[in-house]
């Protein structure tokens, strides 16, 4: 059975202002959260598996690699902050692409991850 593992993050606008209801999708899965009032988030993620988030926020989604020992991420949006970062999590993502949701589908199906999420996150 995979460990699990809480991944807290807060999305801010360039001003360092909180962005509520923004969405948050684990890539390869149908899982994800939003962010509260605050812009702060959290979600469940396998322990040793390097992840990856997306924010589908403005105009242009924002890609983020979680690697396994990642316990929190702050993201910052606007004013091209995001673009070098989005690079580096695609040239990361591209060669375990295919391989991903089949990883994924694996982890989250052998457990019952509602209750984990609920006890974890909450």
């Amino acid at each position: 059975m995979p460990e699990f593992r809480t991944l807290i993050g807060k999305i801010v606008d360039f001003k360092g202002e909180p962005m509520p209801g923004q969405t948050i999708i684990i890539k390869s899965t149908e899982l994800g959260t939003t962010t509260d009032w605050d812009g702060n988030f959290c979600l469940v993620v396998p322990e040793n598996q390097i992840i990856f988030i997306e924010i589908s926020c403005c105009f242009t989604p924002i890609f983020r690699a979680i690697e396994p020992d990642d316990k929190y991420v702050k993201i910052k949006i606007g004013r091209k902050s995001q673009e070098r970062k989005n690079k580096k999590a695609y040239n990361k993502w591209k060669p375990i692409k295919d391989s991903l949701p089949i990883i994924m589908k694996r982890i989250y199906s052998e457990v019952d991850y509602d209750k984990i999420a609920e006890n974890i996150c909450r």
